[in-house]
């Protein structure tokens, strides 16, 4: 275990166990002494809705778990009233958040004097983490870093919390002592905004062990399998729709395609379900691994057509380290401009196919499948660049160094 020098505070209402960009922490921090480290999140989270076992051996404290204040409009007829005006009624929706804000930032002064905190450390969601963790830091002088999963004030926010990251980005990106970021993409695109500042890169990660007795060597057979796991949502569709698309056009050879998605677009199930070939379906987490080094193709998506390019530009999903390990070739559908096309052209790990055409997504596919000595070097190029960049134990070690360096 690595022992973290100063004694830090993880601020992130959507931490482990919750699934996808959350297991993302759980691989970094459980490499760490569980004593050298605690959790502020919310409870409501943290045990309901999609979650894994990957529960952290550090305290965790909830702040929903207290009495926040929360008005019944119901029951006054005037703030009824008030309701059905938007500007009145986003005052008070802001009202009621900053009530609730200022008890949980109590609440979190309390714990850094309980557990004598000596580095605040906030995880990027719609907002709350990196407001608490800038008021904390200023209230208590404790140094802040701050951790970003994806673009902040750039992303697709709810109105009410995209004002706020407005307004406070910039407030967090200079009082933060260490800024990280998770690939070189999103540095690129910060560095642009906030060229006086520095932004270290530690690229998602996970634990090579979970993968390594389940890979076999790669001899695909006809129907060849494509599979696709996580969630899927706005900034995939388009690029899931084109495969879905490819695969019933694709007559010879057999392709098959499973998709392990929760809550599937009702107009893809319409569309596409009655094809014998294409399968939508649930797996427990853990059974992901299993499900991965078994594929013949695994599925890297991302749309062209979106109302946020700049995610499309600089995101690297997380499930990209996990098909990185699994031994199976990936294929990556994106547009040109986004940073993980560059990535897997850089390094040469997946088939990359940037423009928004169902034929070369198809000639890809075909091939994968048909070439095994290029499908090959695409497999040990994936397993190079995650023992460079995506190892779990290496990049801790590097996070851990990160914050040695803060006085």
């Amino acid at each position: 275990m690595i022992k973290l020098k100063h004694k830090t505070l993880v601020i992130f209402r959507w931490a482990p166990p919750v699934a996808g960009g959350p297991n993302l922490i759980y691989y970094l921090f459980s490499n760490f002494d569980p004593t050298t480290y605690c959790l502020l999140t919310s409870y409501k989270n943290t045990h309901s809705g999609n979650l894994t076992d990957n529960w952290l051996s550090a305290p965790y404290y909830y702040y929903d778990s207290w009495n926040l204040p929360s008005f019944d409009f119901k029951k006054n007829n005037l703030l009824t009233k008030c309701q059905k005006l938007p500007f009145l009624k986003n005052f008070i929706y802001l009202i009621q958040k900053a009530i609730q804000a200022i008890k949980i930032i109590n609440q979190g002064y309390k714990l850094i004097k309980q557990e004598k905190i000596e580095i605040i450390f906030s995880v990027s969601d719609a907002g709350h983490s990196f407001l608490t963790g800038l008021v904390l830091s200023l209230f208590t002088g404790r140094p802040l870093v701050i951790y970003l999963l994806d673009l902040y004030k750039d992303n697709l926010l709810p109105r009410r919390w995209k004002l706020l990251a407005f307004l406070i980005e910039p407030l967090v990106f200079y009082r933060a002592s260490k800024i990280i970021v998770t690939n070189e993409g999103t540095r690129e695109f910060y560095l642009h905004q906030y060229p006086r500042l520095s932004f270290k890169v530690i690229s998602n990660s996970t634990n090579i062990t979970q993968y390594q007795n389940l890979i076999s060597p790669y001899k695909p057979t006809p129907p060849y399998s494509i599979v696709f796991t996580g969630h899927l949502y706005w900034a995939q569709l388009q690029s899931v729709e084109n495969l879905l698309q490819a695969v019933k056009e694709i007559s010879q050879p057999e392709i098959t395609l499973t998709l392990y998605i929760l809550n599937p677009p009702s107009d893809l199930i319409a569309r596409y379900a009655s094809n014998p070939r294409i399968t939508f379906t649930t797996a427990p987490q853990e059974q992901m691994p299993a499900i991965q080094t078994k594929a013949d193709i695994l599925f890297l998506p991302l749309a062209w057509d979106t109302t946020c390019p700049a995610i499309i530009k600089t995101a690297t999903p997380g499930k990209l380290t996990d098909y990185l390990a699994s031994g199976r070739p990936i294929l990556i559908h994106a547009p040109d401009y986004a940073y993980l096309s560059r990535y897997g052209k850089q390094y040469g790990f997946a088939e990359v196919v940037d423009q928004n055409d169902v034929n070369l997504l198809k000639a890809a596919i075909l091939k994968i499948v048909m070439d095994p000595i290029y499908t090959q070097t695409l497999i040990t190029n994936a397993q190079d660049t995650f023992n460079s960049f995506h190892n779990a134990n290496t990049n801790s070690q590097c996070l851990a160094k990160i914050l040695s360096e803060i006085n």
